[in-house]
């Protein structure tokens, strides 16, 4: 069993310059308020992956519920989106990027438009981030 305390203590070793620990947390709150058995319109586990996301990842989707599979294969995903999200609009502003990326992540990566979940995710971790950028 995986305290919350347990999952956001986590979050560390899995963080990096594009995916901080705040935003792994404010996704991982998003999706699975930290249940690690979460299911939710074909997303799975903590960070909400999708099979797709997993095989992508080289994971086999037996393991997607694991989470540290599931975070690994969610910050990596995190970090192509904003990656591509800094590429496709290289005058945008951090803010800009970093909701298109979660818009795209909940997306199945398909970067469009903000929307207005992605909103809410980066308003709940953007003061934490910014403070670290």
């Amino acid at each position: 069993m995986h305290s919350k305390e347990q999952i956001l203590k986590n979050t560390y070793l899995f963080a990096n310059k594009e995916v901080p620990c705040a935003l792994i947390s404010a996704i991982i709150e998003h999706f699975s308020n930290f249940d690690p058995a979460a299911t939710k319109d074909g997303h799975v586990g903590l960070m909400g992956i999708t099979y797709d996301q997993a095989i992508a990842n080289g994971h086999m989707h037996i393991r997607m519920f694991d989470p540290n599979t599931n975070i690994t294969v969610g910050v990596n995903e995190l970090q192509k989106l904003v990656k591509t999200a800094r590429s496709r609009y290289p005058t945008a502003k951090l803010d800009d990027w970093y909701m298109l990326a979660i818009s795209a992540f909940l997306n199945g990566g398909k970067i469009t438009s903000v929307s207005e979940i992605s909103r809410k995710i980066w308003e709940n971790c953007r003061e934490t981030v910014m403070k670290k950028s």
